[in-house]
């Protein structure tokens, strides 16, 4: 072309500032790609040179598969002074993608970012995922297990385009999300982290849901409430104070996540033996178990991560021996608690039926 010779016309070449691009990736292989007119992901692909690799690294256990996401943002949002950044939009679509698919996702950064070009951060890329975790690997979970194509995930767009100030009931839910969240992303190097965030997935789902009061006293409680107002002098108000207190947030953690546990999570399991699989009528028992490792571990720090971190690949919900310890009620709570694995299990399938309580139908049940 002469230099006299006018170019033609063309976009822009810089970003758009209402279209934001990031870097996500997956503990395991998810198909296809989701492109709707406000959210695209869709595999992020080497050069020619590396593609055979490429499809020969993510078939293995450990591999992670990387994606674009895009999606578009409000042009109304670009015109201040500070540039709007989309990071935690970003991890909260991953948030979803783990909570949908049972797998672990992870943001790694922009490259685009409201008219600016980013730079992602890739050393979570080479960090090891355990294969002997659920979370992990390119087996569909067997609680709505959906198959791992990310055009599934179609069925959440709802909940991710919903209008600013919706459904009060999501507050807790989004907070519980973040929770589940950092566990996946704890599990892989710190056990008793992600243990004690499975169990704040659970304190904030029993808090948000409507409870019989009277069933979070046992029987044994209440008669002696019934006892102390009818025979001591101003009875009735002690008894009141009694009861506002004995309400504890462990009882609404046991009572609130069972309610959630319908018969249909406890006619499968990613168990291997049976043995080692959960059961409807010891749920209440394990579930208090792992409230009191929680509680030990926070207010003496017993340790207890060695004992509910995998040990085979057997997917183990329950343990399968009687751990010893010198303090017999730890131990007792030791061997009756869930895995870290079953406790993954039972909190991502409260979090989805907390969903279908708001009203969202899943495409798999």
């Amino acid at each position: 072309m002469s230099s006299d010779e006018a170019p033609p016309e063309r976009a822009p070449l810089k970003p758009a500032p209402d279209v934001q691009k990031f870097l996500i990736s997956a503990s395991c292989h998810i198909a296809g790609r989701l492109d709707t007119p406000n959210l695209l992901i869709a595999d992020a692909m080497p050069g020619l040179g590396n593609r055979a690799t490429y499809h020969r690294l993510r078939s293995a256990n450990n591999a992670r598969a990387v994606f674009a996401l895009v999606f578009r943002t409000n042009p109304g949002d670009q015109g201040g002074f500070i540039i709007p950044q989309y990071d935690s939009v970003a991890e909260q679509v991953c948030g979803y993608l783990s909570l949908f698919y049972g797998k672990r996702f992870d943001s790694h950064g922009a490259i685009e970012n409201s008219g600016l070009f980013g730079l992602p951060d890739l050393r979570a890329l080479d960090l090891f995922c355990d294969p002997r975790l659920p979370q992990n690997g390119s087996v569909p979970r067997v609680d709505f297990g959906l198959p791992l194509e990310l055009e599934r995930f179609a069925a959440m767009l709802p909940l991710l385009f919903s209008a600013p100030g919706g459904d009060p009931r999501l507050v807790p839910f989004h907070t519980a999300l973040k929770f589940y969240q950092q566990a996946l992303w704890a599990a892989e190097h710190d056990m008793e982290i992600a243990y004690l965030h499975l169990i704040s997935v659970g304190e904030i789902l029993a808090g948000s849901l409507e409870l019989d009061e009277a069933s979070l006293l046992d029987a044994q409680t209440r008669a002696l409430l019934a006892r102390i107002e009818a025979e001591m002098p101003d009875g009735a108000k002690t008894a009141r104070i009694l009861r506002s207190k004995l309400r504890g947030i462990k009882r609404r953690f046991v009572l609130g996540l069972a309610s959630l546990l319908d018969p249909a999570f406890f006619e499968q399991s990613q168990a291997g033996p049976s043995f080692a699989r959960l059961e409807a009528k010891t749920i209440t028992k394990r579930l208090s178990a792992a409230y009191d490792l929680r509680s030990r571990y926070v207010h003496t720090g017993q340790s207890f991560g060695i004992v509910v971190g995998p040990r085979s690949m057997d997917c183990e919900e329950v343990q399968p021996g009687k751990p010893m310890h010198a303090d017999k009620e730890f131990a007792k709570a030791l061997a009756c608690a869930p895995t870290y694995i079953g406790l993954e299990r039972i909190v991502r399938y409260c979090l989805l039926r907390y969903l279908e309580t708001v009203g969202l139908q899943l495409p798999v049940r």
